[in-house]
């Protein structure tokens, strides 16, 4: 981004509860609108930022990617500095991945968004764009990556701009934060700049969970519940399930990768946390190393 004072708009889709957005704000961008569906979300949305993240009406990107136009912002097309978005991750995530059923990428309607968040590139043809996104985003067979692409040299075709696609894939852990995530970042400059990617800051000295949350006081931590509970206190701190296969330290209870990695998985005092779950089953881990599930000021 140029040095002098201009005013740095952002647009953002698949706003969610605003984690990237938070981003976008400390980094001196200012939201000309959000957009975003889920009613659970709106509401955290609409008492935590009010009117400085305008909430789009309706919040649905494909009606929008139809509709929207830049002059509806006080803005002529190529003024909005960056458009920004994490689409649904669903059909790329590891998950997918595990399960043959379950990898259908661009198939799956969940992500059909991502074609109209591209037509709002050509509407807008912001400075920048930033996409958010699981590793599967942009690597293994269910790639989104070919599909971007494409669509952006259609963009340059027809409009004269330069967008290319950069991506990279980063771990959270790498940049302070107590938990290994590893996520994809895609950034398309407009004048197809390559970008400057930030330094890996804690790559050889992490944050550890226990530095996080080792001397956070629970009332009332959850216990943990379902058919497995009870195999908790034989998994040592880091370890998962493959602990009691043939191969491991414990009992030969499970076949060897017959389970996906979060299974009975233990946090480790002297690492960062594993990456934490959306939507965790009563065996989904990273669990506590008190064998329970991690409370909510801990997560």
């Amino acid at each position: 981004m140029p040095g002098h004072a201009e005013r740095l708009t952002a647009l953002s889709a698949f706003t969610g509860l605003g984690g990237l957005d938070l981003g976008l704000e400390a980094a001196g961008f200012e939201h000309v609108g959000c957009i975003e569906k889920d009613e659970t979300a709106r509401r955290s949305l609409k008492q935590n930022r009010g009117d400085s993240w305008p909430l789009l009406e309706p919040g649905d990107v494909s009606v929008l990617a139809r509709t929207l136009t830049p002059e509806q912002f006080g803005l002529q097309r190529r003024e909005l500095s960056i458009l920004a978005g994490g689409p649904p991750c669903q059909p790329f995530s590891k998950a997918a991945q595990w399960s043959a059923s379950a990898r259908t990428g661009l198939e799956d309607v969940r992500s059909h968004c991502l074609r109209d968040f591209l037509q709002l590139v050509e509407i807008f043809l912001p400075r920048v764009v930033l996409i958010e996104n699981v590793a599967g985003f942009v690597q293994g067979p269910v790639s989104a990556l070919l599909e971007i692409k494409l669509a952006l040299k259609g963009i340059n075709e027809r409009q004269q701009s330069r967008y290319v696609a950069h991506h990279r894939i980063v771990d959270a852990a790498d940049y302070g934060v107590p938990q290994h995530r590893q996520r994809a970042i895609i950034i398309m400059s407009r004048e197809g700049d390559e970008p400057t990617w930030p330094r890996a800051t804690h790559a050889d000295d992490p944050m550890r969970a226990w530095d996080a949350i080792g001397e956070l006081e629970v009332v009332s931590p959850p216990k943990a519940v379902g058919k497995w509970a009870d195999l908790l206190p034989s998994i040592p701190e880091g370890e998962n399930y493959l602990w009691h296969t043939r191969g491991g330290g414990g009992r030969p209870l499970f076949g060897y990768r017959t389970r996906f990695w979060s299974f009975l998985l233990k946090l480790a005092k002297d690492q960062p946390s594993w990456t934490l779950p959306a939507q965790p089953g009563p065996s989904t881990g990273p669990f506590h190393w008190d064998n329970r599930p991690c409370a909510v000021p801990e997560l």
